[in-house]
């Protein structure tokens, strides 16, 4: 799982979501995603990419969810997904973004970006949709 420090935002309203972004983009790392953890810390977001549902199962804790297009824009959201339970996002979803439950904002139909701390690696090509583009 790749890690980036930055600041993960609402690009309409500016609210910050997150300071760490956790990135799963390989078949092994969104297999595994937050399964077994006991924890998942505030300021934390995973984003599982090319994805379009999510399961619970094997999870410990509820998770927030977002589902997000190319261009970072959240089509739907589940608040609070139990354990051992699956969401599937709209036929455009492209990411799954996960967060600790009860986090997430209200922000449907809005867009999220990500900027990346100086001094960190930037993103990686499959994901500068995150830079903010509106579709």
């Amino acid at each position: 799982m790749k890690v980036f420090h930055g600041t993960l935002s609402v690009v309409e309203s500016g609210q910050v979501l997150a300071t760490t972004l956790l990135v799963a983009d390989g078949f092994w790392s969104r297999f595994r995603g937050l399964q077994g953890r006991w924890s998942f810390a505030r300021g934390h977001a995973l984003l599982i990419v090319p994805c379009r549902s999510v399961h619970t199962f094997w999870m410990t804790l509820p998770i927030d969810v977002a589902a997000l297009t190319t261009t970072g824009k959240v089509l739907d959201f589940v608040e609070r997904l139990e354990p051992w339970q699956t969401w599937a996002g709209p036929a455009e979803t492209h990411a799954i973004l996960e967060y600790p439950g009860g986090t997430i904002p209200q922000c449907k139909s809005d867009h999220l970006r990500f900027l990346v701390n100086d001094g960190e690696p930037r993103l990686p090509t499959n994901l500068r949709w995150l830079l903010g583009l509106a579709d």
